[in-house]
């Protein structure tokens, strides 16, 4: 009798098998798939009345069917658990998903492991190769013009959605304001002034100034040099005009009187050095010049 229902109930070897007159209560000395017969005398040679499993995880006796075939299930070590109808019925099963471990999102294959999803189209559960951040290091955006940028946050469950809008954040702390260069002879700045604010944007940052000169007579080209600032590139200078309130540089060369609005100044080979007027000058010359100085991240 003890083996016929033992084998019946799917005991196996570590489990106890009780028999008893009314239901099991639990008290304290069982283990998970312990079974339990109540009988019409409860002893093993009574006629059987119902039948029990203890469920360890929660903690109480549990009936089981008394007729018809059996189902067992197998709990694997791998995440899924086998279950067996009878038969050729054998189906393996994803285990309850809070009985899984955790594996972190960067650690995903996205070559070989899969998320299972519901296909309303088919109608059926199937697997789906997993997704995760990208791991790779950026493309350049040219040679020896490169972002060092961020991979970000790779083992986040959170992705932008496809039609999102991503920000433009402006330089928010800009260098230290540049200081222009006189060289030349008689050429010296009487003032350099900011004509507005400083514009920072993503990359670059750009000042704008009026730069009042005093000239002497003399021969010889004067040159306003515009500085590098550490960790930009080499600035992009555009001159905006000059504007001339004192003197004629040159009468004789044709050089209209003041005041001029003409453009005296030029960047000459786009070398940041800005050359004055004429090189030889014959009267002294009060001028204001006008530039947009650009500097770009490097």
């Amino acid at each position: 009798m003890y083996n016929t229902i033992g084998a019946y109930l799917g005991e196996s070897q570590n489990s106890t098998l009780y028999f008893g007159s009314v239901n099991p209560t639990v008290t304290g000395n069982e283990v998970d798939n312990d079974s339990y017969i109540v009988t019409s005398n409860g002893l093993s040679s009574g006629t059987p009345i119902s039948f029990w499993k203890f469920d360890a995880e929660t903690l109480t006796w549990v009936q089981v069917p008394s007729g018809g075939s059996t189902v067992t299930v197998v709990d694997n070590i791998d995440g899924t658990v086998t279950v067996n109808a009878g038969g050729a019925n054998i189906q393996n099963a994803q285990r309850p998903i809070l009985e899984l471990p955790i594996l972190a999102r960067n650690l995903v294959d996205p070559s070989a492991d899969y998320d299972d999803i519901w296909d309303a189209s088919a109608g059926r559960m199937v697997r789906v190769l997993a997704t995760r951040a990208s791991l790779l290091t950026y493309k350049a955006d040219g040679l020896n013009d490169t972002r060092a940028g961020d991979l970000g946050s790779t083992g986040s469950s959170i992705f932008a959605v496809h039609d999102h809008i991503h920000p433009i954040l402006a330089i928010t702390t800009p260098p230290a304001t540049p200081v222009l260069i006189a060289s030349g002879p008689g050429l010296s700045i009487s003032q350099q002034i900011l004509t507005t604010v400083v514009l920072t944007e993503e990359e670059s940052i750009t000042f704008n100034f009026r730069v009042l000169c005093l000239q002497t007579i003399s021969n010889g080209w004067n040159i306003l040099t515009v500085p590098n600032i550490a960790g930009f590139k080499t600035p992009i200078t555009t001159v905006g005009g000059t504007y001339r309130s004192v003197g004629n540089p040159n009468a004789a060369a044709g050089w209209h009187n003041s005041p001029s609005m003409m453009i005296e100044a030029s960047n000459y080979n786009m070398t940041n050095q800005i050359y004055l007027n004429c090189q030889n000058r014959t009267q002294g010359v009060t001028i204001e010049v006008f530039l947009s100085i650009k500097y770009i991240l490097a």
